[in-house]
């Protein structure tokens, strides 16, 4: 099978000729990167209004730059990202009787050529392609090369652009799970109440943890009874957000240690808090490491799994129960606020429709950043959580018991109970399980 670039091979065989190539191609390559650098530094206006018709059906154009002055003599302005290889009528004459076999070196037998007569069809092919293969393929193999350079710069920038937006959601997921630990959402509270006053019970809060106690004891706080001394536990003042006129259903602290257990218990509903020999567990959180990552492991009994698998009331956009009051948590009083105003958005954006005339909305409530905390797709809950039905909820018995009965405790934090006091004591299985092995040492000098 013949090559079909042979032709174009013996055009530029000769070694001035690809030297020439070399050096256009290398300026080329120039004349690229320094259009690439003007558009980084050109700044966009804003969005035309050409095409765009008062019922709102025409597709709007691109983005238009900037108007800016006239550029001076011999500026960048007038750079093009590609510039053609023009052979003009002399040149490509030549080229073409090269392709015949004629010495393009030889004046006298080009010009002889061009004096030969047409005589039939196939001196006409033989002529054009003569034409295509010297010409046309020279100027289409120099945009090619163009074109390859182009794909090959922008193919760095956009790995180049994936890297760092990749560093920066790694940075943003590390400062999530690290706010998460250090973070306390206390919610409940009434809407009336100040953060002023919601102090006092925070600090009452605080007083009941002993590991608290223990922690500002040993940094010198020797009077616990001082006013908000528990208060120094965190790094900032209790935070309460606003909520229109009145204040946030959620208080935020930030702990100046990580606050996280291991795991958190939530016991069956009681009608009268006490100890009971046969309590059970209604739900438990886990917290773990698999393969590298930081997970969460949410086990739910029957009764509360049905729970948030209930229908939500009416007019609420969430599937169940379980998203209804995650949002309800998340956002509060303020979730509501911002449904009204995307109703009443929405309303005065149909009546204009109609009318003809701009959307009859006043001043609103909400901020317009306030939208892209509902259109975010990232899992709002920053470690990955995993939720599942099971027949019954384990507990730890002795931390149940140091809570409401200290001296029904067996004596063993590692004992867990579906119900009722463990049995501890036990005689150790006969195939103890197998130990974690150790891990090999790092490689070392490279062994061959």
């Amino acid at each position: 099978m013949s090559d079909p670039f042979a032709g174009l091979a013996k055009t530029f065989s000769e070694p001035e000729t690809q030297l020439r190539a070399k050096q256009y191609s290398a300026v080329t390559e120039g004349y690229q990167q320094m259009w690439f650098e003007q558009r980084k530094q050109m700044k966009r206006g804003p969005p035309s209004a050409a095409g765009i018709s008062s019922t709102g059906l025409s597709t709007p154009q691109e983005d238009q730059e900037m108007a800016r002055p006239e550029p001076a003599s011999g500026s960048n302005d007038a750079l093009r990202l590609f510039n053609p290889f023009n052979i003009d009528s002399a040149v490509a004459t030549t080229l073409t009787a090269a392709e015949a076999g004629v010495d393009a070196n030889d004046p006298q037998a080009v010009q002889a050529y061009l004096s030969g007569a047409v005589t039939t069809r196939k001196d006409v092919f033989d002529i054009v392609r003569n034409y295509h293969t010297g010409v046309i393929r020279s100027e289409l193999y120099n945009l090619i090369t163009q074109m390859e350079c182009v794909v090959k710069n922008l193919d760095d920038r956009i790995l180049r652009n994936t890297t760092e937006l990749h560093w920066l959601s790694s940075e943003s997921r590390t400062e999530q799970k690290r706010s998460c630990g250090l973070q306390v959402l206390l919610t409940g509270w009434d809407p009336t109440m100040t953060p002023e006053e919601r102090h006092f019970m925070v600090g009452w809060m605080l007083q009941q943890v002993g590991f608290i106690r223990t922690w500002l004891e040993r940094r010198g706080y020797s009077d616990l009874s001082a006013e908000q001394v528990f208060l120094n536990v965190l790094q900032v003042d209790p935070a309460t957000p606003p909520s229109g006129s009145q204040w946030s259903t959620i208080t935020i602290l930030t702990f100046k240690v990580v606050v996280l257990w291991k795991t958190l218990t939530i016991m069956s509903p009681q009608a009268t808090r006490q100890f009971d020999e046969q309590a059970t567990a209604a739900a438990r959180l886990f917290y773990f490491e698999e393969k590298g990552s930081f997970k969460a492991r949410l086990e739910m009994g029957p009764e509360i799994f049905e729970a948030c698998s209930a229908t939500p009331p009416a007019g609420s956009e969430e599937p169940n129960m379980w998203a209804y009051m995650w949002n309800k948590v998340v956002f509060g009083v303020q979730a509501e606020l911002d449904a009204a105003d995307k109703a009443s958005f929405e309303q005065a954006v149909r009546l204009s429709k109609v009318t003809g005339r701009g959307a009859n909305l006043g001043k609103t409530s909400r901020h317009w950043t306030q939208g892209f905390v509902y259109s975010s797709n990232l899992n709002p809950y920053p470690i990955e959580l995993e939720t599942l039905k099971v027949n019954q909820v384990a507990y730890c018995w002795d931390e149940y018991c140091d809570k409401m009965s200290p001296d029904k405790k067996v004596g063993d934090y590692n004992a867990a109970t579906y119900q009722g006091a463990p049995a501890v004591g036990m005689p150790p299985p006969a195939n103890p399980p197998t130990p974690f092995a150790k891990a090999s040492a790092p490689a070392f000098g490279g062994a061959a």
